[in-house]
C-alpha cells in the first residue's frame, strides 16, 4: 500500500501584506506635492487676454489687454491707431479663440421736405408709361442720347515711291438735341416714352489703291426717344449721329482719310408746345432722359410734404470659435458706422461675416409726428455700453439733429424737422427754388441731420 504525503506550500501572512501597502501609501503621500507643482506650473504656461479692433474716423485702431472677457473702452484714446492685427501675437497654447464680429451700424436719415408728391418731377431713362395724375400745364424736357466716336488703325501708304505710316484723328459725334416745352394735360391722360436704337453708321472706305485698307471702329448713333400722348406721337427727338470719315486724295497720308463730325441730334414736334425752347449740347445732357414736371404756368399752390429723418439699424452680431493652426489672423475688415451720406461696412473675420446696419430705415408710423426716430440696438450689444442714437425733437428749444450712436454697432438717430407754420409754395419760383429751406430771406422750415452709426467691431478672447 503506497502512503500518499503532501507537501507544505509557504506564503505570504497578513502582516507582511500590510506592511508592503504602508510602504506602498507613503511613497504615493511623499509624491503628491510634485504632482500638483507640475500642474501648476503648467496652466501658468497657458495665457489668457483679449484682443480688439474698431473704426474711429475712418481709421483702424486696436486695443490689447492679458486680462480675458476684459471691458472693450468705447473712447478713442484708450486704443492704438493701427491696422488690425498689429500687437496681436497669436497664443498657441489656448488651442481656441474666441471670435465676436459686430457689423457697422446705420446712420439716422437727414430730415427732408418737398411738394405734393403726386405731381413731383418724374424722370424717364427708358420705355416707359405714365398716368397723369392731376389735370394741368406738364413741362415736358428730353435731352436727347449722344452718339459716338469713331477712331481708324495707322495705315501705309506709298507716296512719291517712299512708305509711309499714316494716322488719323478721331471723328467726334453731333451734339445731343435738347428740348423743353409746355403743354396742358389732363388726369388720367397716357404719357408713353419710348427709346429706339439707331442703327450704327458705316464705313466702308477704300481711298486709292496706294494705301492700305485700314480698320476701324465706328460710333454708334444715339437712340431716338419718342413722347407719345393717348398714343399719339407729340414729340421726336433724334439721337446725335457717330463721328465718320470722307476719303481726300489730294493728301494720301496726313489728310487722306478725313474725320468728320457726326450729324447734331434733331427735334420734331407733332403738337403745340407753350414756352418751346430748343437747342443743342450746353443745356442737355450726356446720356437720353424725359423729365416730365409740374409747369410753374398753373400758379397753383401745393402741399407741403415735410418728413422726419429715420433711425438707423444696429449691425449683426456673430460669435464662433477659431482653432489655432498658424501663427496669423485670417483676413479681417472692420465695418465702419454709416453716415447720411454713406452705408455701413460688414465687418469680416475669414470667411466669418457680420453684417452691417441700414441707413434710414426705423420710421414712425405716425405722419405727422415731425421728430427724428431713435437709432437701434440689440440686447447683446448693450453689453458693450452701445446705445442707439436719439432721434432729434421738433422744437425751437431742442436739439434737431439727430445724435450718433453710442459705443459700437448701434444705428444713429434720425434728424427733426421744424416749422412754426406750415409754408406755402412760392408760385413766382421755381420747384427747386421752392425746396430750398431758406427762401425770400425768410427761414421758412427747418430741416435736422441724422446721426452717424457706430463703428463695427472685432473682439478676440482666450
Amino acid at each position: 500500500m503506497k502512503i500518499l504525503s503532501f507537501k507544505q506550500n509557504r506564503a505570504y501572512s497578513f502582516s507582511e501584506i500590510l506592511i508592503v501597502m504602508v510602504i506602498i501609501s507613503l511613497i504615493m503621500l511623499a509624491s503628491v506635492p510634485l504632482v500638483l507643482k507640475k500642474n501648476k506650473k503648467e496652466n501658468k504656461s497657458v495665457t489668457h487676454g483679449t484682443y480688439a479692433c474698431a473704426v474711429f474716423d475712418d481709421e483702424e485702431y486696436y486695443f490689447v489687454s492679458d486680462k480675458k472677457n476684459d471691458s472693450i473702452p468705447d473712447t478713442k484714446s484708450l486704443w492704438a491707431k493701427g491696422k488690425c492685427g498689429t500687437g496681436f501675437v497669436m497664443p498657441h497654447k489656448a488651442g481656441l479663440l474666441n471670435v465676436k464680429l459686430v457689423g457697422g451700424g446705420g446712420a439716422g436719415g437727414s430730415a427732408s421736405a418737398g411738394w405734393d408728391n403726386s405731381i413731383a418731377p418724374q424722370v424717364f431713362y427708358g420705355d416707359t408709361t405714365y398716368i397723369v395724375p392731376v389735370s394741368g400745364y406738364y413741362d415736358i424736357i428730353v435731352s436727347g442720347t449722344k452718339g459716338g466716336s469713331s477712331s481708324i488703325s495707322s495705315w501705309h501708304a506709298v507716296i512719291d515711291g517712299k512708305n509711309h505710316d499714316c494716322f488719323a484723328g478721331s471723328a467726334q459725334a453731333g451734339e445731343n438735341a435738347y428740348f423743353s416745352g409746355s403743354l396742358r394735360l389732363n388726369e388720367s391722360d397716357r404719357i408713353t416714352v419710348k427709346f429706339e436704337n439707331e442703327s450704327m453708321s458705316s464705313l466702308n472706305l477704300d481711298c486709292s489703291s496706294q494705301v492700305t485698307v485700314p480698320s476701324s471702329q465706328i460710333g454708334q448713333n444715339g437712340q431716338n426717344i419718342f413722347v407719345s400722348l393717348n398714343s399719339s406721337t407729340i414729340l421726336r427727338v433724334d439721337g446725335s449721329k457717330g463721328g465718320t470719315y470722307k476719303c481726300n486724295s489730294a493728301d494720301l497720308c496726313a489728310k487722306h482719310y478725313e474725320p468728320l463730325q457726326g450729324d447734331n441730334g434733331s427735334v420734331t414736334t407733332y403738337t403745340s408746345f407753350l414756352d418751346k425752347q430748343e437747342s443743342f449740347g450746353t443745356n442737355g445732357y450726356e446720356y437720353g432722359v424725359v423729365i416730365l414736371k409740374w409747369s410753374d404756368r398753373n400758379h397753383t399752390q401745393k402741399a407741403f410734404l415735410p418728413k422726419a429723418g429715420c433711425g438707423g439699424t444696429a449691425g449683426e452680431i456673430k460669435s464662433a470659435l477659431y482653432p489655432i493652426l498658424r501663427d496669423t489672423l485670417p483676413d479681417i475688415k472692420i465695418g465702419a458706422g454709416g453716415t447720411p451720406q454713406k452705408e455701413p461696412k460688414d465687418t469680416t473675420f475669414g470667411s466669418l461675416r457680420a453684417a452691417a446696419g441700414r441707413n434710414n430705415i426705423v420710421c414712425s408710423s405716425d405722419e405727422n409726428n415731425y421728430n427724428g426716430t431713435d437709432g437701434k440696438t440689440f440686447t447683446a450689444i448693450e453689453s458693450l455700453n452701445s446705445q442707439g442714437g436719439k432721434g432729434g425733437i421738433s422744437s425751437p428749444s431742442s436739439e434737431i439733429n439727430g445724435s450718433s450712436a453710442e459705443g459700437f454697432g448701434s444705428g444713429g438717430g434720425g434728424g427733426a424737422i421744424y416749422f412754426n407754420a406750415m409754408p406755402s409754395y412760392d408760385t413766382s419760383k421755381s420747384y427747386e427754388d421752392n425746396l430750398n429751406p431758406y427762401l425770400n430771406g425768410v427761414q421758412r422750415w427747418y430741416q435736422g441731420n441724422g446721426g452717424n452709426g457706430g463703428s463695427g467691431l472685432l473682439i478676440i478672447t482666450w
